[in-house]
């Protein structure tokens, strides 16, 4: 298993453009794109991508926004 960080939205997708991966993680927070604005770019251009989202700034709002952009298996 090989792992990988960015500190960035744009620079994942930048990174799956050139190096297809399996499982993404990602940080509601991020600095320039948020983690919701990736999921959806990355949803668009990778479907197959799964994706877990991870935060320590939890509200019910972010929550929603996030489950209703991507369809999720509990």
């Amino acid at each position: 298993m090989n792992a990988t960080g960015v500190k960035s939205g744009e620079e994942a997708l930048g990174f799956l453009g050139k190096n297809p991966v399996d499982v993404v993680v990602l940080d509601v927070r991020m600095p320039g794109m948020d983690g919701i604005e990736t999921l959806r770019a990355l949803k668009r251009q990778y479907p197959l991508t799964e994706v877990i989202m991870l935060t320590g700034h939890a509200s019910l709002e972010v929550a929603i926004e996030g489950w209703s952009s991507e369809p999720s298996t509990i």
